[in-house]
């Protein structure tokens, strides 16, 4: 008897955990997409130089690509140079429900060759994650503070904040095929669906339907 019950109880652990993570990747994945933000900059010399602020507008894209999920900067400006894409490799991620957020880390460049734009050539680039407030919110709302710099004398310190464009994710159309299969947004299927936004074939889309 109780073989038996060690055995139930063991199915049910197992199936808990098959749920909970597959509940978890689906919540993961709605992290992916493009946030649109800007940054408060302060770039300080070493040497008690003074310091320089400013506003840098730029993207910030969270992709999945094989095994590693990378957070990419893109167009960001430093100094006279432009980089189309600086990366930053095994984004990881703990769930704080409480607050409704994700915490996360990523790897820092250590002397990485990025390809600078209109250049011929790539410039070494060094960039961190500067403390623990860094936070994706369950509203799309990203937060972070990091170090980047090429020359360890003029650090530059970057207080992001953007929101992911849900919209590039989200397909306009004025009416659905008949061999649509369509869902609402909590997953129930319908069959009559009017003018709003709905998940037809795996996909967003917004009926334009009256």
């Amino acid at each position: 008897m109780n073989i038996v019950n060690n055995k139930s109880v063991l199915f049910l652990i197992a199936l808990l955990f098959q749920v909970f993570t597959a509940k978890a990747q689906s919540s993961f994945n709605k992290l992916y997409g493009t946030y649109k933000g800007s940054a408060v900059t302060e770039t300080v010399a070493t040497g008690g130089g003074a310091a320089f602020k400013s506003q840098k507008k730029f993207d910030v894209v969270i992709e999945k690509t094989a095994n590693d999920t990378k957070l990419i900067l893109k167009d960001y400006k430093l100094g006279t140079y432009t980089f189309e894409d600086i990366v930053f490799d095994n984004l990881t991620v703990t769930y704080q429900p409480e607050n409704k957020r994700w915490k996360f880390t990523f790897n820092p460049l250590s002397g990485d060759y990025v390809n600078a734009k209109g250049t011929a050539y790539s410039i070494q680039l060094h960039g961190s994650l500067i403390g623990s407030n860094n936070y994706i919110y369950d509203n799309g709302t990203i937060e972070f503070t990091f170090e980047i710099y090429n020359k360890p004398e003029s650090k530059t310190k970057n207080a992001y904040k953007g929101k992911n464009d849900v919209a590039a994710g989200i397909r306009s159309v004025a009416t659905k095929n008949n061999k649509d299969i369509v869902y609402d947004l909590h997953g129930r299927r319908v069959q009559d669906p009017r003018k709003g936004l709905y998940i037809i074939n795996g996909k967003k889309v917004l009926l334009n339907n009256k």
